[in-house]
């Protein structure tokens, strides 16, 4: 694939909204190569004492954007990534819902409730009411008068 192919592709994915195809392409074997190769070669013209030619300027540029959009696709991922964790961690978090109340429902895995005076865990998002389904695990029962 020709440079000029490449940043096609690229320009026909930026318009079509393509994010996985940008991120693929950015990301290919084929733009880690070129790349290395057109810092080598603009690197090398530098060392000789040369100016920059347009095309040599024209492959600084693209090194440099090759380069900004592979760090930005490692820290979307890594935001991702992240995302995900949170909201794992924030569906699991053990938190106190107060009463019972049918309005409040959906209860989320792990909350708490009381009911009739009993001390209810949820294992799974439920709007049951605690007691009448396996959704809810007892955990405190309630004291004798």
């Amino acid at each position: 694939m020709s440079a000029g192919e490449f940043s096609e592709r690229v320009r026909l994915a930026v318009a079509a909204g393509d994010v996985a195809e940008v991120e693929k392409l950015l990301s290919s074997d084929w733009a880690a190569s070129w790349t290395q190769k057109r810092a080598k070669d603009v690197l090398d013209e530098i060392r000789d004492g040369g100016t920059l030619s347009p095309t040599s300027a024209l492959n600084y540029a693209l090194i440099v954007a090759i380069s900004a959009a592979n760090q930005l696709h490692v820290a979307q991922a890594q935001c991702n990534a992240l995302r995900l964790r949170i909201e794992e961690l924030e569906e699991s978090a053990t938190a106190y819902k107060g009463i019972w109340r049918e309005e409040n429902t959906p209860y989320r895995p792990g909350a708490l409730t009381t009911h009739k005076g009993v001390l209810w865990h949820a294992w799974k998002v439920t709007s049951a009411r605690p007691g009448a389904s396996s959704d809810w695990q007892l955990m405190v029962k309630r004291a004798r008068d």
